[in-house]
């Protein structure tokens, strides 16, 4: 759900694992990974009578990816959009090391910049503790605006303009706001 690949941090010291989310239409089941022929999963959508369908991880996926390091930081989509930051914060549960799951309450833009931070915060030496009052100070921070030029399955419901806040979608302007939108972004 973040649009990176596995390759985004190459770090002998700081280790980068994507765990992915799956995408179902119809009878096609798509991994949000470093295969995904995103191409493929549009003219899909497109051609769907039904909306797509995610799935999130299992706990067993995340607990599995988190054996590898001494503490780990995992950075999800919003709780409200997903259930991935409940099956990240399971996994956790489970794992013998130390686990800090964070909520980006955002979608991939935010989870990039997140990202970027805890690694900043990593390679600057920080103690655990520390990245984790650091990081949850910055994702406080954060707010996301975005316009879509173009979604059909949004189209449909006459929205375009969104304000992502605490983890939620919220309607901005509709079409006939549409020439105000992009100034007040």
């Amino acid at each position: 759900s973040c649009d990176l690949s596995n390759e985004y941090i190459i770090d002998d010291n700081v280790g980068f694992e994507i765990v992915p989310l799956s995408i179902n239409i119809d009878q096609n089941c798509f991994i949000d990974n470093d295969s995904l022929n995103i191409d493929e999963m549009l003219l899909c959508m497109k051609n769907s009578k039904s909306a797509a369908k995610t799935s999130c991880p299992s706990p067993f996926f995340f607990t599995n990816s988190y054996e590898e390091a001494e503490y780990v930081f995992v950075v999800t989509i919003s709780s409200k959009l997903s259930g991935t930051y409940n099956s990240a914060y399971l996994g956790a549960i489970e794992s013998n090391n130390k686990v800090h799951v964070i909520d980006s309450k955002g979608t991939s833009g935010m989870m990039i910049l997140i990202i970027d931070k805890l690694y900043e915060l990593i390679k600057s030496g920080f103690e655990f503790e520390k990245i984790i009052d650091e990081i949850e100070r910055y994702q406080k921070s954060l707010n996301l605006l975005f316009v879509l030029d173009k979604f059909e399955r949004f189209d449909l419901l006459n929205l375009d303009n969104f304000e992502l806040k605490d983890g939620e979608i919220l309607l901005l302007f509709s079409d006939k706001f549409d020439n105000y939108s992009y100034d007040d972004l």
